[in-house]
């Protein structure tokens, strides 16, 4: 396979490029031959990271398409510009906040001779949390039931529910969906306050299942994601762990760790040690981590992460108050 068919591409923005160096990290130890992409969904200086893992970068101002560049932004719809300008034909796509545990593109990917290759669906791969794939699981994850049998009547949702999976990762082939879909699924959700989220998680469920119910779509499902959150974090640390060389990956544990809730902070509660490990192994590399400063060194690269989710948290009401102060403020700051 040429390198041009097959690639990496993981999506971040200024927010949360430090936890995309540890993604980075983890493909580069796992897949270090094969092409990687960053997608910058903004405008800031990646060159140090992508000189140290042999990356390709790419900017949202670099999108070919009118529409996808200027209206397809916000929480989690930059990924889905990639599903029509990616560098390559079929590509495994990551969030930033992911670690590749093991080689899933071997584990999973196969001989490629699919249009989608995703998660087994929350209904297997989250079992055991309370309520999963029930209506009102779906209703709070991916789109609101009573409006969507009533928008797109054709799309016979109960089917898919227990298929329906976190979209922070999967694999994809170029083109395999027509832009004009997914644009009127906008539209829709524009002129139907509740009917889909503003992410991106229902629209992408939504295009890929109504794909496979029509007979357009090629689509397996694998148990390549496993989720790490405040249901499983206590159990996970026996299960992923580190030895003197790295991770020790057992066979059949090949994942894509993705740390939904909470994120995966050196002082978070719960499983993080994956991404703290590959941060760190960023770090030795961009020579950022100071001999003595360990993970004091990662702490303070969050900072503006802590800051930013408790004024979110604290001060959202107010912002129209303080827009005009930040604004200025970062105007002082160049």
């Amino acid at each position: 396979m040429r390198s041009e068919d097959f690639g990496v591409i993981i999506c971040c923005c200024k927010f949360d490029f430090f936890l995309a160096k540890g993604c980075v990290a983890s493909v580069r130890h796992v897949l270090p031959d094969v092409p990687v992409t960053l997608f910058i969904d903004g405008e800031f200086d990646a060159s140090e990271l992508a000189k140290a893992y042999n990356l390709n970068v790419m900017y949202r101002h670099q999108v070919k398409d009118p529409w996808l560049r200027e209206f397809n932004r916000g929480w989690g719809l930059p990924k889905m510009t990639l599903l029509w300008e990616s560098p390559y034909e079929r590509f495994l796509y990551l969030d930033c906040d992911t670690i590749l545990w093991g080689d899933v593109v071997q584990a999973y990917a196969g001989k490629m001779d699919w249009d989608l290759a995703v998660d087994e669906g929350d209904a297997k791969s989250r079992h055991w949390v309370p309520g999963i794939a029930s209506d009102a699981w779906v209703n709070q994850e991916y789109f609101t039931t009573e409006k969507m049998e009533k928008i797109i009547p054709d799309f016979p949702w109960r089917k898919y529910a227990p298929s329906l999976f976190c979209t922070g990762t999967y694999f994809a082939r170029r083109g395999a969906f027509a832009l004009e879909e997914y644009k009127e699924l906008i539209r829709l959700r524009d002129e139907n306050p509740g009917f889909l989220p503003r992410h991106e998680m229902g629209v992408l469920n939504v295009m890929i299942f109504r794909g496979v119910e029509a007979g357009r779509l090629k689509v397996s499902q694998v148990p390549m994601e496993l989720l790490c959150d405040f249901t499983n974090c206590d159990t996970l640390p026996r299960r992923f762990h580190f030895d003197a060389n790295g991770p020790v990956v057992r066979e059949g544990d090949e994942k894509v760790l993705h740390f939904t809730d909470p994120k995966p902070l050196t002082r978070s509660h719960g499983f993080h040690e994956p991404m703290t490990y590959f941060r760190g192994q960023a770090a030795r590399r961009l020579k950022t981590m100071g001999r003595h400063l360990g993970r004091v060194n990662l702490w303070l690269e969050e900072l503006p992460w802590h800051v930013t989710i408790q004024y979110r948290r604290h001060y959202a009401k107010h912002h129209r108050f303080f827009k005009p102060l930040l604004n200025l403020w970062r105007r002082i700051r160049g």
